[in-house]
């Protein structure tokens, strides 16, 4: 129980090391600078892989551990839900490279919001 415990912290704060900030937040009025021109884009993205990484890693441990059983809904559940997370940080990386502020934002918003599901689904029993 303990080590299913550390697993699925380690997996949360990965999680949430990718937060957004301040992306759609209501306080923002301007619009976005272009994506040539700002920093905390790459940033981003390069944070949210890195989390994506740490969550696959903790998923193998908690396999590993007979924690996480593959095949079972929970187990299925994660799966999908990281996978549409790969494949909205694929799709933000795409944007990012042909400078679509927008799109890559809204990329980063679905791969923010598949780990929020894949969150819940390692946090369920």
């Amino acid at each position: 129980m303990r080590f299913r415990t550390m697993i699925l912290a380690v997996a949360c704060l990965a999680l949430a090391s990718c937060g957004l900030g301040s992306i759609g937040s209501a306080s923002s009025t301007a619009p976005p600078a272009p994506l040539a021109s700002t920093q905390i884009d790459d940033k981003a993205l390069v944070v949210a892989f890195d989390a994506y990484d740490t969550v696959l890693d903790a998923v193998d441990a908690l396999i590993a551990a007979n924690i996480l059983k593959p095949e079972t809904p929970r187990a299925l559940k994660v799966a999908n839900a990281l996978e549409t997370a790969k494949n909205a940080l694929n799709a933000a990386r795409e944007a990012q490279l042909a400078g679509s502020a927008q799109t890559y934002e809204d990329a980063l918003r679905r791969a923010q919001n598949a780990f929020l599901l894949a969150q819940s689904a390692l946090g369920s029993n």
